[in-house]
């Protein structure tokens, strides 16, 4: 009887800790639906009803598969066995070296792309020559002018900036001898989106930053030798301050 009686508080402690997680989402979808049809938004209620019927789906998929897999079967709705088949996975995915991983499955930061869209980018024909920007109006672009190849200097004079992540992106080898940031016309106006760079320099070799002309950001901020920096991904120095 003692077994019996066991094996019974087993399966209700089994059905329960299956039961808690698998319900929660429908819950809410549920109670999603039954706001928006009280609040006399039909369109919402008819989109809450799709997600409660896929919750409910789902839920019924855990429900049933965590209760076999506890008991080691096979869920009849994707035939594994919940939870086993993950934590091997979990187990071959992850990193067994002592120190320094050698297996390469120690948790690395894959690099994010500098962009995908430019508005200019300096190649062959400008090598090694004097480059000179005036009242540009880059837009829409994540990097404003890309240079692949060394340049003697860049001027950047009265340039103005919508929805540019970065306006000057030195790749690897494009070293030049000089930035220069002039208000000949008017000063330079950099829209302040998220994480803006005036500059990346991936050329291998320090930029001599010259500010002679007034610079600032869309969100009032001055650029100066104390903050530039903020603005700068690579090495670079201030040379000269107007």
């Amino acid at each position: 009887m003692k077994k019996i009686l066991a094996l019974i508080i087993a399966a209700v402690m089994m059905f329960s800790i299956a039961a808690v997680p698998a319900s929660a989402g429908v819950a809410e979808s549920g109670q999603a639906v039954a706001d928006s049809f009280n609040a006399g938004d039909y369109y919402a209620t008819i989109d809450n009803v799709f997600t409660f019927a896929k919750d409910l789906a789902a839920a019924i998929h855990d429900l049933v598969g965590g209760i076999l897999g506890v008991l080691g079967k096979e869920c009849p709705f994707c035939e594994k066995v919940h939870g086993a088949a993950d934590d091997d996975a979990d187990a071959d995915d992850k990193c067994t070296c002592e120190g320094e991983c050698t297996c390469g499955k120690g948790d690395k930061e894959e690099d994010a792309p500098l962009y995908e869209t430019a508005g200019t980018v300096i190649g062959d024909a400008f090598a090694n020559k004097d480059m000179a920007f005036k009242n540009p109006y880059p837009q829409n672009v994540d990097a404003a002018y890309v240079f692949t190849v060394p340049t003697k200097s860049i001027t950047i004079d009265g340039m103005a900036t919508a929805n540019v992540k970065t306006a000057i992106i030195l790749e690897e080898g494009a070293t030049t001898g000089k930035l220069v940031f002039k208000d000949t016309d008017t000063f330079n106006y950099f829209h302040a989106v998220e994480g803006f760079k005036l500059l990346i320099n991936n050329s291998g070799a320090p930029v001599s930053i010259i500010i002679s002309g007034e610079t600032k950001l869309s969100n009032g901020t001055i650029i100066s030798a104390a903050n530039i920096g903020d603005y700068i991904e690579g090495p670079f120095v201030v040379s000269e301050v107007a």
